[in-house]
């Protein structure tokens, strides 16, 4: 008589649901997204619980879930169907947690700003039709912004949960895992920022943003700054020759996060100085995206004008 070939049975089938499972936590971030950018939550909720919490909840599970699949594959026969399923499920769940912990790596490395310029020492206002486009929700536009004093309260917070964690041998186990991993670290990453003005912290994470001075002349440098806009997409807000100004608001792809910016164009001592400020709406730290804006235009403006 012919033996019955094995299936699996039910570990089989409870890796199959988690690999179904772990297809959703991809979905779930991108309607976590979706949801901020259309308007069906606010970015506290889809962004800060939703992305960061919950879904760094179901990844985690989800890993936890894959080597055990992985286990019960190698314990016992019919292995391969098994085992291939829960790689698959470690797989999806360690992109994922690969992407979450690069977010949070590049966080950690940077100033908690989200306002940047080439001039503090002459900053660059925003015209009352901008101000009107960010609303009052919005971050403050401010001269000489400093980071919040609140800063101190989230180090008291870091330090409280580092001395919780090592009072029993799990929370100690699930702490250093932590640090491994790079979810967490030794010490707080902004320490000693509180009200410290944001020039100065601008200044030593990002030298190389300074005024662009060119030989060309203010009406071709605004025909250059109107060029840059357009061909970075963002959304034209204010634009005034006569003023040397070009306001527009770039939106991020799945968040929809706005940032707002403004080209300065000024003529001194004879050449064309023209400055920029990038600035976002809401959040504390922006990860780097309004200087890296900042220096893509001035780097496309470079390339349309003669710099001095």
């Amino acid at each position: 008589m012919f033996q019955k070939k094995k299936s699996g049975g039910f570990r089989l089938k409870l890796a199959w649901l988690g690999v179904f499972l772990a297809l959703l936590i991809p979905v779930w971030f991108a309607i976590s997204a979706l949801g901020v950018k259309f308007g069906f939550w606010d970015y506290q909720l889809g962004f800060g619980t939703m992305t960061r919490d919950w879904g760094g909840k179901a990844v985690l599970a989800g890993l936890a879930f894959g080597a055990v699949m992985l286990l019960l594959g190698l314990l016992k026969a019919p292995r391969t169907k098994v085992i291939i399923l829960s790689f698959l499920i470690l797989m999806i769940c360690g992109l994922a947690m690969g992407r979450m912990l690069a977010t949070q790596a590049t966080a950690k490395s940077l100033p908690p700003i989200h306002d940047v310029q080439t001039d503090w020492s002459n900053p660059i206002r925003f015209t009352e039709q901008m101000m009107d486009e960010r609303g009052e929700g919005s971050n403050p536009v401010l001269e000489d912004p400093k980071l919040p004093d609140f800063l101190n309260a989230m180090e008291a917070q870091f330090e409280k949960d580092k001395a919780e964690a090592q009072e029993t041998a799990m929370s100690r186990f699930l702490w250093n895992a932590q640090k491994s991993l790079g979810m967490t670290s030794e010490t707080f990453h902004w320490s000693g920022l509180a009200g410290k003005p944001v020039s100065e912290v601008q200044a030593d994470a990002y030298p190389q943003l300074q005024s662009l001075v060119v030989s060309d002349s203010a009406a071709d440098a605004y025909a250059a700054g109107i060029a840059v806009i357009e061909e970075l997409g963002f959304e034209f807000v204010s634009r005034s020759r006569d003023d040397g100004k070009i306001e527009a608001t770039a939106s991020s792809r799945w968040f929809g996060f706005k940032d707002d910016v403004a080209i300065r164009i000024r003529t001194i001592e004879g050449n064309t100085v023209i400055d920029i400020r990038s600035i976002s709406r809401v959040g504390l730290s922006d990860l780097g995206a309004n200087a890296a804006r900042v220096e893509l235009m001035l780097e496309a403006l470079r390339e349309r004008l003669t710099e001095i």
